[in-house]
């Protein structure tokens, strides 16, 4: 996609890959092992065609086991124990701004794990912005994944809210990707 958008904003366990990758202490947060290649080559094609790639610049991490309770940190802030569940304030600003400038959107995936309340105000508060900005018509919104789709219930949305929704994760970045489809 980093050839096709003008900006690539992440969250979640993919952030997290994109942090380590940036030498940034990702504590105990889920990531994947062994993909340094990839996201090199990803990191790359968007620097050729000029797609900033956005990670969190603070984040919600998890203080206890039972994920009730968060603290905000900044990346350069975040200590060894800690479990990166949503992203920040400051980082939902940012993403604030981008959508707000933008004509299309793309989205596949909640940006944290909004199932626990203290990790949900990154992907609800993106959903808004992204549902409000679509009723004014002032945006395209592409909502891929079926996780996607508890977010806009869990935000008190429905489909409807925005302009196409698709159920279809991984088949939809792969029909966005150009690859051929079954069928």
């Amino acid at each position: 996609l980093t050839e096709k958008v003008d900006y690539l904003v992440l969250g979640g366990a993919i952030a997290n890959n994109f942090l380590s990758f940036s030498k940034v202490n990702i504590g105990k947060s889920f990531f994947q092992n062994g993909v340094d290649d990839l996201l090199h080559n990803i990191v790359e094609t968007a620097n050729k065609n000029n797609c900033k790639i956005v990670v969190p610049e603070d984040v919600l991490v998890a203080v206890n086991s039972d994920y009730s309770t968060s603290i905000s940190r900044r990346t350069e802030s975040i200590l060894d124990g800690d479990i990166i569940l949503d992203i920040g304030p400051q980082t939902l600003s940012t993403i604030s701004s981008i959508i707000a400038s933008s004509k299309t959107l793309l989205w596949n995936g909640p940006i944290g794990v909004f199932e626990h309340s203290a990790f949900a105000s990154g992907t609800i508060g993106v959903m808004k912005i992204v549902s409000d900005l679509t009723h004014k018509g002032k945006l395209t919104s592409i909502i891929g994944g079926g996780d996607s789709l508890s977010a806009i219930s869990a935000a008190g949305l429905t489909d409807k809210d925005f302009t196409y929704v698709s159920t279809g994760g991984g088949a939809f970045l792969d029909w966005l990707s150009g690859d051929e489809m079954p069928g």
